[in-house]
């Protein structure tokens, strides 16, 4: 007779794919997370994010009392449940040690035997006796260490170390309430019925940040976006006019695109996806929500249009280092040398822009990054190269707490959310 739980076992079907397999967290846990209750959804949820956060911090305290080769010659499923039998241990009050060690044997006899069973317990005892810690500030906060200098260099210590805080916290929801469906107050009246807790901002005008995903009390999704705070922002600084042609680069999966248009209904949206997949993301979405959205199927550094663009938005491929609390696993797989090819990524689509924007139309370009290189160092190289573009100020057209300098910038650390930055470029004569 099985003696874990469905959020357990669930976690470690979820993570073993993401660990080991490459797979990409937030998908599969809606999928598992339809299969339970709230509560357990819930469990499931910090289960998963917390063990890919904290990965680093586990495998330091295992290696401890199992010899990195030993460790690596595990089966990837008794790896998986050893890491999350460690992270439970020390950073899951809320359930006792004693389960964690008897749920985590059991889980060992289901994807291993007996013997991984007695290794799983004998080495969560020790543990759970001795608990060790490290010393070293990224091993403390789980952070690659290059990522870690990188923190220091950009913010100092005392930020650097702020920040990696942050991103080990759980997410806030925020949601983007779609007016073309259903106007802020009758949304309001929706949230208080099915008892969901809510705040509703001054700006955006149409973000909230809630207690419970909408989607778990049966609120039609057609009624909102699931969109992070830093995310919603930066439609305003594109700020379409009348009957503008808009187009968005990078689209999928259309998150901000269907935003701009839920501002002006009155443009002509256009968006552009490499991949066939995601751009049927963007299709999807776009009839949920009910945005008239033309999607096309292709690579926006070289694709070219017949008409000219009033507006631009370049939501560029980058690193994404501004959503670590959301893409647990994104600080595993991002590299150095990997921004060094984002960087050229981005100036070549950035080129593009600059083509095919209209004379006295504007290029927005964003990131959901906090590297300097990708975002004022990218900024600053077209400017150099581009001397019929200037930097305009965006304050002139989002509020002064989500600026920096002439940039805009949501700073995480400031508004419990990602960090995003923008920049927006006027073509001139």
């Amino acid at each position: 007779m099985k003696r874990y739980s469905k959020s357990r076992y669930y976690a470690v079907l979820i993570l073993k794919q993401v660990l080991e397999d490459g797979r990409w967290a937030n998908k599969l846990l809606t999928y598992y997370s339809f299969k339970l209750n709230h509560q357990d959804a819930g469990l499931l949820t910090i289960l998963v994010n917390g063990t890919v956060k904290f990965r680093l911090f586990e495998d330091w305290v295992l290696y401890k009392y199992i010899p990195k080769k030993k460790l690596e010659r595990l089966t990837p499923w008794i790896r998986t449940v050893l890491r999350m039998g460690v992270y439970q241990l020390y950073f899951l009050e809320s359930v006792p040690d004693y389960a964690v060690v008897n749920e985590s044997v059991e889980l060992a006899k289901r994807f291993g035997h007996r013997g991984t069973a007695g290794l799983v317990n004998a080495v969560l005892k020790t543990i759970l006796r001795e608990k060790p810690r490290p010393d070293e500030i990224w091993v403390k906060y789980s952070h690659p260490r290059w990522l870690y200098e990188r923190l220091v260099q950009i913010f100092g210590n005392d930020t650097a170390e702020k920040v990696m805080q942050h991103n080990n916290e759980a997410p806030q929801i925020f949601v983007r309430v779609n007016t073309l469906k259903i106007p802020p107050n009758k949304f309001e009246e929706l949230l208080i019925s099915k008892g969901v807790e809510f705040k509703k901002f001054d700006f955006p005008p149409v973000t909230y940040r809630l207690s419970k995903l909408p989607h778990l009390v049966g609120i039609p999704d057609e009624f909102y976006l699931v969109q992070d705070l830093s995310s919603q922002v930066i439609p305003y600084l594109v700020a379409p006019q009348g009957v503008d042609y808009v187009l968005d680069m990078a689209g999928a999966p259309g998150a901000k695109i269907t935003h701009i248009f839920q501002i002006n209904h009155q443009i002509k949206a256009y968006s552009v996806e490499l991949h066939f997949s995601r751009a049927k993301e963007i299709k999807r979405l776009s009839k949920r929500l009910g945005a008239m959205i033309h999607v096309i199927n292709g690579d926006s550094t070289y694709i070219d249009f017949n008409i000219k663009f009033h507006r631009i938005l370049l939501d560029t491929p980058c690193s994404g280092l501004g959503t670590l609390r959301r893409h647990a696993e994104l600080r595993w797989r991002m590299r150095p040398e990997r921004i060094e090819e984002l960087n050229k990524i981005q100036m070549a689509l950035l080129e593009n822009a600059a083509r095919l924007v209209r004379k006295d139309g504007v290029i927005v370009y964003s990131t959901c990054t906090i590297i300097p290189q990708e975002n004022q160092g990218v900024v600053q190289w077209f400017l150099e190269r581009h001397s019929e573009f200037t930097l305009e100020d965006a304050k002139e057209f989002i509020p002064h707490k989500f600026t920096d300098g002439k940039y805009l910038f949501v700073n995480g650390l400031k508004h419990s959310s990602d960090f995003s930055f923008a920049a927006r470029l006027k073509k001139v004569d």
